[in-house]
């Protein structure tokens, strides 16, 4: 059975590869449990992007943004600029998504709306 490196083009490679690194030297870095809430995504224009996923971690990670350029300035031999942090917002809920209990606590017991379910059910 083939590598799944075998199917990568070599760009992809040396994007897994580099991200790999990246992920070393943030390690090498941070602690337990901000380490498991935060990714670096990429290195672009003398910027370190980092990925976070919710507001608390990033609030956390803003802390540290100085120490990190110069972690990876000196690790990759860069000149890291700035630090941005990004929230991935597929992770966090959005308002008219979640549900409000509150709102529908009632539903089941409510006799207008057992008296309304009963008269659908004749039609």
């Amino acid at each position: 059975m083939k590598k799944l490196a075998s199917f990568l083009s070599f760009e992809l490679q040396h994007s897994a590869q580099q991200l790999k690194d990246y992920d070393t030297i943030l390690k090498s870095f941070l602690a337990s449990p901000l380490l498991e809430h935060a990714v670096v995504t990429r290195i672009h224009e003398n910027k370190l992007y980092l990925l976070t996923d919710t507001q608390t971690w990033a609030s956390n990670l803003q802390y540290y943004k100085e120490d990190l350029a110069k972690r990876f300035s000196t690790a990759l031999g860069l000149p890291i600029h700035s630090v941005v942090i990004k929230i991935d917002t597929r992770k966090v809920p959005h308002s008219d998504t979640r549900e409000k209990p509150a709102a529908n606590q009632g539903k089941a017991t409510n006799p207008h709306r057992i008296r309304l379910r009963k008269l659908l059910k004749e039609l």
